[in-house]
C-alpha cells in the first residue's frame, strides 16, 4: 500500500500542522459495517465501532480531501514531511492490493475492483441518519452495501514502537440503499412469493346492538 509521504506527493498535498483534522467525507459504498454493535478486531482488544469505506479511485475530490486531514496529523505530530517516521500500517488499500499473492485483479470481487479502501474505529458508538439527516433507529437500514457519508477525526500516534496515523469514527450519513454485502435478506423479500391476500377482514362488534 502506498505511504503517507507518497500519497502526500501524489496528490500534491501540503501538509498543514494546525490545519483541519476533521472532514465529513464524499460518497462511499459501506462495507464491513460494524456501527451497530462494538466488535474486537483480535482477542484481547478492545471492542469497537468501525467501518470500511470503498472509494472510487476515479474521485480524486474525495481521495485528495482524506489525504489532506491525514497528512495534517501526521505533520502535527512529527513537523516536516522528511522528518515522519516509517508507518507500520499506512491509510488506504488500492483495489490492487486486495488479490492474494500472484493472483490476478480478475480474481478480486466486483465490489472491490476499482476501489480505495480506508477503515475508521471508534470505542462510541457513531450517530447514524438518512439522507434527511434524521436520525435512523432501525438497524436494518444501515448495512454493508449501502452508500454512505462519514464524519472522520484524524490522529497520528506512537503506541508501542508502532507508529501512524488513524481515522476515528464520528458519524454517519445513509445516502441510498444498495445491494447488501453481508448475504442478509429481509423477511419480507425472503416470502413474498409465498404471501396470500387476506381475504376475512374482522369487525368490531363491540356494543354494537345491531340485528337485535
Amino acid at each position: 500500500m502506498p505511504s503517507l509521504k507518497v500519497l502526500v506527493k501524489q496528490y500534491n498535498i501540503t501538509p498543514n500542522p494546525t490545519g483541519p483534522k476533521k472532514i465529513v467525507t464524499g460518497e462511499f459504498r459501506s462495507s464491513y459495517a460494524f456501527v451497530h454493535e462494538a466488535r474486537a478486531l483480535n482477542e484481547g482488544d478492545e471492542p469497537k465501532y468501525s467501518i470500511q469505506m470503498l472509494f472510487e479511485k476515479s474521485d480524486e475530490k474525495s481521495i485528495k480531501s482524506l489525504v489532506q486531514i491525514l497528512a495534517n496529523a501526521a505533520a502535527a505530530k512529527w513537523g516536516d514531511v522528511n522528518k515522519w517516521p516509517r508507518m507500520k500500517y499506512n491509510p488506504m488499500t488500492l483495489d490492487t492490493e486486495m488479490v492474494e499473492e500472484g493472483d490476478s485483479l480478475d480474481t478480486l470481487e466486483p465490489h472491490l475492483k476499482g476501489k480505495i479502501s480506508l477503515n475508521a474505529r471508534n470505542k462510541n458508538k457513531p450517530g447514524i441518519v438518512g439522507s434527511d439527516a434524521k436520525p435512523l433507529f432501525d438497524q436494518d437500514d444501515f448495512y454493508s452495501g449501502c452508500m454512505a457519508r462519514a464524519s472522520l477525526g484524524c490522529f497520528a500516534y506512537e503506541n508501542s514502537g508502532n507508529k501512524g496515523v488513524s481515522l476515528s469514527l464520528n458519524n454517519l450519513m445513509k445516502t441510498k440503499d444498495n445491494d447488501r454485502l453481508d448475504g442478509a435478506t429481509k423477511a419480507e423479500a425472503d416470502f413474498a412469493q409465498f404471501a396470500t391476500a387476506e381475504t376475512e377482514t374482522e369487525t368490531d362488534t363491540e356494543g354494537s346492538t345491531e340485528g337485535f
